[in-house]
């Protein structure tokens, strides 16, 4: 847990980013329903994603590549099971853990 005061420095002071603001302001469920296009719900899906990843993880957003696996960011079972349940929380879709890691 060494790594716990240094990270309330390193995130604390800062603004939040625009997903995480844009996820905090309504569910990501309420966005859905708004979405216009197919392609705008996969954004807010990754958008969604990324802010819980960003959460979770403790690190910006941006610095997650949505390219790569979640294991790649250290990301185990429980959490993956976790970001499962809210995925299916918030879309009523369900996920596989495998689709999720």
């Amino acid at each position: 847990m060494s790594h716990v005061p240094h990270m309330r420095s390193r995130h604390g002071d800062q603004k939040t980013n625009a997903l995480e603001v844009k996820a905090s302001k309504e569910p990501l469920s309420t966005l859905l329903a708004k979405a216009s296009s197919r392609e705008e719900a996969r954004g807010l899906i990754l958008d969604g994603l990324l802010a819980k990843l960003s959460r979770s993880l403790m690190m910006p957003a941006e610095e997650i590549d949505p390219n790569r696996p979640t294991t790649a960011y250290g990301i185990d079972s429980l959490a993956t099971v976790e970001t499962k349940n809210w995925l299916f929380r918030e879309t009523r879709v369900n996920v596989s853990v495998f689709d999720v890691m």
